[in-house]
């Protein structure tokens, strides 16, 4: 974010294998890095007083991130963000460059929150349905099965939750989501649907209007892919398209997986490159800062 990357600390015990990752680990120690520049920043450690606030068995997932700075902060200080899903609760560690500190924030209510009435989900069934985007100063996560969008306002800290439309239908693949600003302070989404039987595979955005979202478009995406939602960074939402015959190739005859970047503004999609290997869990780096720009960290 701005230009920044946010690394975390491997907790004790853990290898540095990516299948050793255990996303429901505490990491507790951070650094924020300013790539251009080759510089860093190690945070201090979040404090053991914070820390019981969480009790290791209950967390479902740990979520670091970097988030931008607050409205009455300077805009080149950033902070960082834990948030802690447990079975009851969610529990946000918050650091300042500015104050130089963390703080923590417990949102005991979020259950009943992203539940309507008579449709109570046992509280271990609910998980994150899309990766966390940021939107008109909200970070938000999609939560299944109710269906809901969890919205944080980083200018409040607060959260609520808005209902999302069903797109799941018989016959395709569980559809992945993408979230984007649109215009007048409106939200975005975009839903990703593969079929099973590979007949299609389409992007289909919707516009919030009227606190209802609407089809706007349909984007028919190449044939011969199933796809993923890699990111939105820079105005672009990136796609990597896993091919068919993807196994049925001899290994040193498999084809490539191709990305595919789509304007938000135009919905114009084009091929964006290629990798002999899948790649998950990267996100986008955009927004470099202006090279006679400072030191960012």
């Amino acid at each position: 974010r701005d230009g920044r990357a946010l690394f975390s600390g491997v907790p004790e015990g853990s290898s540095y294998a990516p299948d050793d990752y255990d996303p429901r680990d505490f990491a507790g120690e951070f650094a924020v890095c300013d790539p251009l520049y080759r510089r860093y920043r190690l945070l201090p450690p979040i404090s053991d007083e914070l820390a019981v606030l969480v009790h290791q068995p209950d967390i479902v997932n740990f979520e670091p991130f970097l988030a931008p700075p607050g409205d009455d902060e300077d805009p080149t200080s950033f902070r960082v963000m834990c948030l802690a899903q447990c079975t009851t609760k969610l529990v946000l560690f918050v650091f300042s460059s500015g104050a130089g500190e963390w703080h923590a924030v417990t949102f005991d209510g979020w259950i009943a929150l992203v539940t309507s009435p008579g449709n109570q989900v046992p509280d271990a069934h609910l998980t994150w349905a899309s990766e966390r985007y940021y939107v008109h100063k909200c970070f938000c996560w999609a939560v299944s099965p109710s269906n809901k969008l969890l919205m944080l306002d980083t200018h409040t800290m607060e959260f609520s939750a808005v209902d999302l439309p069903r797109q799941h239908v018989p016959g395709q693949m569980i559809p992945m989501m993408a979230f984007v600003e649109a215009g007048e302070g409106r939200l975005a989404m975009f839903t990703l649907m593969n079929r099973i039987d590979n007949d299609y595979s389409k992007l289909q955005k919707d516009g919030d209007g009227a606190n209802k979202c609407h089809p706007v478009a349909t984007i028919s995406l190449p044939l011969g892919y199933r796809y993923t939602i890699m990111d939105v960074a820079g105005g672009y939402l990136l796609l990597q398209g896993i091919p068919e015959n993807l196994h049925s190739a001899p290994l040193p005859e498999r084809p490539d997986f191709d990305c595919f970047s789509l304007n938000l503004q135009t919905l114009q999609l084009e091929w964006f490159c290629a990798n002999k290997y899948m790649i998950g869990g990267a996100p986008l780096y955009a927004g470099f800062p202006p090279s006679l720009t400072p030191p960012t960290v």
